[in-house]
């Protein structure tokens, strides 16, 4: 099926109307228009786990990147885990959500975690959501350096990941994820202020509680902004350490263009 249909029968399937693509009015139907339309080779670069770490690396400093510790590797049979840190994270150089997390190499669930990886490896998201840009990423796995997530001085919450969204060259919100000492998840928009927003994305509940701003706030948004797009919309993610912000990933379509907003006219907010 031509990207184009494809694009339109997953969008209607989802939100149960049509995007318009000729003239793209709401935040959803321009991430899709662009993943039509706005297909720079540099792109691969950018979205590839592995190698993005050297681009960034050049534009803010390597003090930002998370060191890697082994890899890349094709297979998971080739790591040797005895070469690696007691703690470290495995992840694909070519797709999202495949993070396996090691915190003791004695407890670390091998099985598992091989069976994950397998089957991010025989992935592409391309295929699976016609996401360009992750066509030509090479299918590697290596091992990051463990960061030890920020908590608050209460350790009642750990902030797991930061989105920096930003828009013509410019970070205008930040969509923070946050987990409780419970377990329970919850996830925070703010603008550059640490302003609460009222919308909200992908059907993730606010916490419950007031989040307190982390001290490396502005310095992550100060980071955002030389690596941001000077023109169109650019995600980019954070993770933040007790006291130092790392690079995580350079995301262009966000849940490939079919982000769940709202209230629905943040949508048209967004895309405006």
């Amino acid at each position: 099926i031509p990207d184009k249909m494809w694009i339109k029968i997953k969008y209607f399937q989802w939100f149960k109307k049509m995007p318009n693509l000729k003239n793209p009015k709401t935040f959803n139907e321009k991430l899709n228009w662009l993943k039509l339309n706005d297909r720079r080779d540099e792109y691969t670069v950018m979205v590839d786990k592995y190698e993005s770490k050297k681009h960034v690396s050049e534009r803010v400093g390597n003090k930002y990147i998370i060191p890697v510790v082994g890899g890349p590797w094709t297979n998971f049979n080739e790591i040797d885990f005895d070469a690696l840190p007691d703690q470290f994270v495995l992840k694909c150089s070519h797709d999202s959500g495949s993070a396996v997390v090691c915190k003791n190499k004695n407890n670390f669930a091998l099985d598992c975690s091989k069976q994950k990886l397998k089957q991010h490896m025989n992935m592409n998201m391309y295929v699976m959501k016609r996401e360009w840009h992750y066509k030509n990423v090479p299918a590697m796995i290596i091992a990051e350096t463990y960061i030890e997530l920020y908590q608050d001085a209460s350790k009642r919450y750990t902030i797991t990941t930061c989105r920096v969204h930003c828009f013509e060259g410019q970070p205008e919100f930040v969509e923070i994820d946050i987990e409780k000492a419970d377990s329970e998840c919850y996830s925070n928009i703010y603008d550059t202020q640490w302003t609460l927003q009222s919308f909200k994305v992908d059907l993730k509940n606010n916490a419950p509680d007031e989040i307190a701003k982390p001290s490396q706030f502005e310095e992550m948004i100060g980071l955002a902004k030389k690596l941001c797009f000077e023109s169109g919309y650019s995600r980019i993610d954070f993770l933040l350490s007790q006291d130092r912000v790392f690079f995580s990933e350079i995301t262009l379509p966000p849940n490939a263009g079919r982000m769940v907003i709202e209230p629905k006219e943040w949508d048209l907010k967004l895309g405006q």
